[in-house]
């Protein structure tokens, strides 16, 4: 079994393909890290967009009570 993953960069150019070796436990908790990460931010997302909801239903309520009062 390989220790190590390793990444190629090759550009459009005449210019040297650059190579990266990285040890497949590094790049597994990247990668671990990076779907962990995107998850928090979606739940984030989705609350304050909840959030933003709540707000302007609020306000809609607030000119309806005002104008019930008058």
């Amino acid at each position: 079994m390989e220790r190590y993953t390793t990444i190629m960069i090759v550009p459009e150019r005449e210019k040297d393909v650059k190579t990266f070796r990285i040890p497949r436990i590094l790049f597994r908790s990247f990668a671990f890290l990076f779907v962990i990460f995107a998850i928090v931010l979606s739940i984030l997302l989705y609350d304050y967009w909840k959030v933003l909801e709540q707000v302007y239903a609020n306000k809609q309520l607030i000119v309806q009570n005002r104008q019930l009062k008058e």
